[in-house]
């Protein structure tokens, strides 16, 4: 699901991903990627297409998958740019990481997760 969480409503993406969970076999796998909500990066994507209903970051995406039965594997951002460009970025978060008092998480505009079968 690349791209299409953030275009619905939360209680319509928990009513999709459930209906996901219940067709998923047991080593299958769903992998989702939304702009992330909780970095400024992300926020340009979030909010630069009027079809985005509900920002994500890592924790809602969490609760969603939960509510919904299925278990968290990994969440990641999404690194991109040449390797100045991803140097330059580090030494920004790195900083912004030591200024704010409530840094994200992830930075990357982007995040990925992937999600399983929670185990019975």
């Amino acid at each position: 699901m690349l791209d299409v969480l953030e275009h619905f409503m939360p209680e319509d993406s928990f009513l999709l991903l459930s209906l996901i969970a219940k067709g998923l076999k047991s080593s299958g796998k769903v992998i989702i990627k939304v702009p992330n909500g909780g970095s400024p990066w992300g926020m340009s994507y979030q909010m630069g297409d009027l079809t985005h209903k509900t920002a994500y970051n890592s924790e809602s995406l969490r609760q969603v998958a939960t509510a919904c039965g299925l278990n968290v594997d990994t969440i990641y951002d999404q690194r991109r740019g040449s390797t100045r460009r991803m140097f330059t970025d580090a030494v920004v978060n790195k900083f912004l990481s030591w200024a704010l008092l409530t840094p994200p998480p992830f930075w990357g505009a982007n995040l990925y997760a992937i999600l399983s079968l929670k185990e019975s």
